[in-house]
């Protein structure tokens, strides 16, 4: 039997200079945490550092470019915000709602408590009311070790979770979310039939 895989799931993966991780975390530790069901997480959604906020955004537009995206579209980034771990916290399973692309960015590098990617098998998801006894796989699970100044874009529909954090030294990311802004899409004639402007975390900061 030859196994074909005609569709790919694109997650993007990219790195920065561990100067700029370390200045971040310097910023992020001491922020206000609060409970997130079982690790915590700041209590704003808007955290702001340009350096850091603009290396997100090009590394957002070298994904958008390979997604296909026309030069009209954009994805800024809406939120964003930091998580923290301690020692035997998890991140439960969650997905990012109102958002297209997400990012994590990896603050400490960490050998355990890895992120779980989870996206269902085609051959079950149509058909949630029916319990297939003993099949193999209902979703295909894909784990990513935090290793620091690593940024991963994904797809924001995808389940993810983090398992139990066993090291004693707090695990620290950032997220955010993107969503669609600009013209969508056009006609023949070049008439736009849909055109998106969305409050983006620049305009949050403009606003303060």
């Amino acid at each position: 039997m030859e196994l074909l895989t005609p569709f790919n799931l694109n997650f993007y993966k990219f790195s920065c200079p561990d100067a700029l991780t370390d200045r971040i975390l310097e910023k992020v530790i001491p922020l206000d945490f609060g409970k997130n069901e079982s690790n915590s997480t700041t209590l704003i959604d808007n955290f702001f550092d340009e350096e850091l906020i603009s290396w997100f955004e090009k590394c957002i537009d070298e994904a958008k470019t390979d997604i296909g995206f026309n030069e009209k579209m954009k994805l800024p980034i809406t939120i964003c915000w930091a998580n923290k771990a301690s020692k035997l916290q998890a991140h439960h399973e969650h997905s990012h709602p109102n958002s297209f692309l997400s990012g994590i960015f990896y603050l400490t590098s960490h050998t355990d408590a890895p992120t779980t990617f989870m996206y269902p098998s085609y051959w079950f998801y149509q058909y949630p009311g029916i319990d297939f006894v003993n099949s193999k796989k209902h979703r295909q699970v894909h784990q990513i070790l935090p290793t620091k100044s690593t940024l991963i874009l994904f797809p924001s529909h995808i389940r993810h979770a983090v398992l139990g954090h066993k090291n004693p030294e707090p695990r620290y990311t950032i997220s955010f979310n993107t969503f669609l802004s600009g013209k969508i899409c056009d006609d023949s004639y070049n008439k736009i039939r849909l055109e998106l402007n969305v409050k983006t975390l620049r305009d949050l900061q403009n606003e303060t």
